[in-house]
């Protein structure tokens, strides 16, 4: 038998078939990956479409139809991959190649920002001071997302001390920090003026200290008191002027300082300075006036007084100075001093501590007119009670009001002559009486007080001090 086989001619035939319904026949076309992006999570935790928190994780999803193949490897983003840090823009592309050709995917803007902002607060004027002005300044960035918001709190100069304030800043992916700043505000700045408070305008008797200190307060630009300022004080040189008892004084915690003046013995007008070099000037105006009575003289003439009798007189520290210490018995005497003229008013006032007492009556201080008749008196009865006098319509006894031995007393006794008089008296400084009766209309032209060689009495005539004991308070 014999095997039949096509002859090489047909076989060439059908492989030029094929070839051509390969290359012109229809047939089944490659088809592309497809390559889907995601994120996660999904949608962005902070505002603005930032993320704000953790890290996001992106990968691809891909999908090679069957029966192709991919011709390429796979870019590097198709391997996926983790944000976790900060970044204003990313995007990840993955590509996947096949006989179809190339398909690339990338995932939308990716923005991230975990980190708060920086602060860096600021507060002006580098000093602060009380009642003053002040600002605060939070001075945020944001290296990522930017600043959004930024504020600080009102800076407090009511008081002066220590003080905090808060600041306070958020980026545009909602991330918030908060600071608290501290600060001090100071009681004060520098000087800036000076007023005169008190003491203008005052007027005294020639020799005779002037009522009120001349006192002046230093301020800074807010109103402060500035304490340790030194203050200059200057009197004219010559015609009426006053001696200060000091020229120059520091300012104390309430930014005042003060002195004293007495008018020297020329009558007019003159004007005292209070001056801090490149501040400026406080202004006094003070005049000196003609004195009914010259307190020398009734000084001069107390030193003359001699001491007699049985009333000791003591002193020595720890006892108000001077002031008389009584030791009083029998055969008492008094010493007088004319005023030189009659007066409507007069007040005197001594400081008494008895140690022992007679059995007689210690009359302290006595008022008489001319021709040296009796007007009125103060005086200690036996049973230490005081005694007040009218000479003329007698006497009011002060029930309860005694002098105890060994304790120091100031006694004052006012007498207003006239046909409706007074006669006032006072018990350290508390008015105990206020007698309404007429004791004459002579004046008071002499003072008797309790035999004494040392001055210890304050005098005052028609309401206008004359005298004063050395050391009393003005």
């Amino acid at each position: 038998m014999r095997r039949l086989t096509c002859p090489p001619r047909a076989a060439a035939f059908v492989a030029a078939v094929i070839v051509f319904a390969s290359v012109f026949m229809p047939g089944t076309a490659s088809a592309a990956a497809t390559v889907t992006p995601n994120v996660t999570p999904a949608v962005p935790n902070g505002p603005n479409g930032w993320y704000n928190s953790g890290a996001i994780d992106v990968s691809f999803t891909v999908d090679v139809p069957v029966g192709e193949s991919e011709t390429q490897p796979r870019s590097a983003g198709c391997a996926g991959t983790s944000i976790a840090t900060d970044t204003a823009d990313t995007t990840i592309s993955c590509t996947v190649t096949t006989e179809a050709g190339p398909t690339t995917a990338t995932t939308p803007s990716i923005k991230r920002d975990v980190t708060v902002p920086n602060l860096n607060p600021q507060i002006s004027p580098g000093t602060l001071v009380r009642h003053g002005p002040g600002t605060a300044t939070p001075n945020a960035t944001d290296a990522t997302s930017g600043v959004a918001t930024q504020s600080c709190g009102a800076v407090d100069t009511s008081t002066a001390g220590a003080h905090s304030l808060q600041c306070q800043a958020t980026d545009n992916a909602g991330n918030t920090i908060t600071q608290m700043v501290p600060y001090t505000v100071q009681p004060n700045g520098p000087a800036a003026s000076l007023a005169g408070t008190k003491g203008d305008g005052q007027v005294a008797y020639v020799t005779q200290q002037f009522p009120s200190s001349l006192v002046v307060t230093v301020t800074d630009a807010q109103g402060n008191p500035v304490p340790g300022e030194t203050v200059t004080f200057r009197a004219p040189l010559s015609g009426p002027s006053a001696d200060l008892s000091r020229l120059t004084d520091v300012t104390n915690a309430n930014g005042v300082t003060s002195v004293r003046a007495f008018a020297n013995n020329k009558v007019g007008g003159y004007v005292v300075t209070g001056r801090i070099n490149g501040i400026g000037t406080a202004r006094f105006d003070l005049r000196n006036a003609a004195a009914p009575y010259f307190s020398d003289g009734f000084s001069k003439g107390l030193r003359k007084w001699k001491r007699t009798g049985n009333i000791s007189i003591a002193r020595g520290a720890g006892r108000p100075a001077p002031s008389m210490l009584l030791r009083a018995n029998a055969g008492k005497t008094f010493a007088t001093h004319g005023l030189g003229r009659a007066y409507a008013t007069a007040c005197a006032s001594a400081s008494v501590r008895l140690n022992s007492l007679g059995g007689e009556a210690l009359a302290l201080i006595r008022f008489r007119g001319p021709g040296d008749s009796g007007i009125s008196r103060v005086s200690v009865e036996t049973d230490r009670e005081l005694f007040v006098r009218n000479d003329r319509k007698g006497g009011v006894k002060l029930s309860g009001k005694r002098l105890p031995l060994g304790e120091w007393h100031e006694i004052e006794l006012c007498t207003h002559v006239g046909a409706k008089g007074t006669i006032s008296l006072y018990l350290d400084g508390a008015k105990i009486l206020n007698w309404r009766q007429g004791v004459g209309d002579r004046g008071i032209a002499a003072i008797h007080l309790i035999e004494n060689d040392v001055k210890t009495f304050s005098l005052n005539v028609d309401d206008v001090l004359v005298d004063r004991r050395p050391g009393a308070p003005v």
